[in-house]
Parts: structure tokens; sequence; C-alpha cells
């Protein structure tokens, strides 16, 4: 099963601790993933968007799921309907969501490698078109090491390298647009317990454009 990798969020000795920003979180621990498709993570558990556990799914032999909800608390009685569609695994295939016409508003696809990672996904457009796609590539130990972005003709518009240190910890993302040319930087440093400290972001010049610091007590 794959923890989806958030900055604010590390692994330290097979146990995953979360940075003081989602602490706030922490009673909900809703994390909203990409449009249309809501994973949780509790107690290292992923949940999909209606709130069952892809272990859940798959062991009922769930392939798709319609969910559709009338919501008139905010004085909005519009229907909304998303389709998603699950692997054996209980991964999330596919993710349609259509507005009260019944018309795709949002479509995305996804595929998954076979230590359940997510490694490919696609924007398609109402015409069945895809817009956009988005590949991730792993090193040896399961770090995401790479995200690739491509448009609508296969062109790479922009990738990003990442590298850990020897405790498992994220410590640089470089990215580069489609000539390979270096735009931005995030560097990330951690104290001696191995809680995040700061991550900082710098431009193509190398100018600290973004920093974020983090202070605990022990």
């Amino acid at each position: 099963m794959k923890l989806y990798q958030f900055h604010t969020m590390k692994q330290d000795k097979g146990r995953y601790s979360i940075a003081p920003e989602l602490l706030r979180m922490a009673t909900v621990m809703a994390i909203f993933v990409r449009t249309g498709l809501t994973l949780c993570l509790i107690a290292g558990i992923q949940f999909t968007a209606f709130s069952q556990t892809t272990r859940e799914i798959s062991s009922r032999g769930i392939s798709s799921v319609t969910v559709t909800v009338f919501d008139a608390r905010k004085k909005d009685t519009t229907e909304r309907k998303t389709f998603t569609r699950y692997d054996h695994q209980g991964n999330a295939l596919e993710n349609i969501e259509y507005d009260q016409t019944g018309k795709i508003k949002s479509h995305e696809q996804y595929e998954f490698n076979s230590h359940n990672d997510e490694t490919v996904y696609r924007l398609i457009d109402a015409d069945g078109k895809v817009i956009k796609s988005v590949y991730t590539t792993y090193d040896k130990w399961n770090h995401v090491a790479s995200k690739t972005i491509l448009d609508a003709t296969g062109a790479i518009t922009e990738k990003t390298i990442s590298t850990y240190n020897t405790f498992n910890d994220l410590t640089e993302e470089n990215t580069y647009d489609k000539e390979g040319k270096l735009t931005r930087r995030a560097q990330y440093s951690y104290d001696t317990k191995g809680m995040l400290l700061s991550r900082k972001v710098y431009n193509e010049k190398g100018e600290l454009i973004y920093a974020k610091e983090y202070t605990y007590e022990y």
C-alpha cells in the first residue's frame, strides 16, 4: 500500500510523523490530492472518495462506484455525480465527475505498479483526449525519484527530480523546464530526531523566493 508522500510527512524507521501544519488536521486527516478524488490517511490506511479502504474494496470485489450527492445545506440543490473505477487491489483507475446536465466535468485516469504506487496520471477532456500526463518513477527504496509532466502532444513541459539522505528524508527537489533548464530548487533540512526544520525554495538564479521553518519543543 502506498502512503502518498507530502513534504510535511516523513518516514522514520517504518513510522510516519506529521509536521506542524498537518497536526491541526489530524482529527479529520482529509487531504485533497486531486480534483474529484479525496484520500484520507488515518493510521497509515488509505481511504477512497467514499470512505472505504483499498483493502476493503479489493476484498469485496468492488470494480466501480457511482456516488450521487445532493446537499441543500448551503442552498445548493445541484445534484452531483462521480464515477470511480478500481483495479483488483482497490486502487482507483479512473475518476469521472459529471455536472448537473450529465456532461463530463472532470475526467482522470491512473496507473499503478506492483507495489500499488501511482506511476501514471492522466487528465482527459470531455472528448476523451489526454490534455496532461504525469509520470512518476521510484528508486529501489520506493521513494519518488522523479515526476515528469507532459502536455497534450506528449511533449515534456516539466520534470522534477528528488533526492534523499540515508535516513529516507527528502532533501532536495530540482525542477526543470522543457529545455532541461533548472527553474526551481527546493531544499529540506531536519534536526537530529528527523523532524523537518525548514523548506527553502530558490528560483533559476539561485535566489531565495520562499522559506518555511519549524521549531519544536522536546
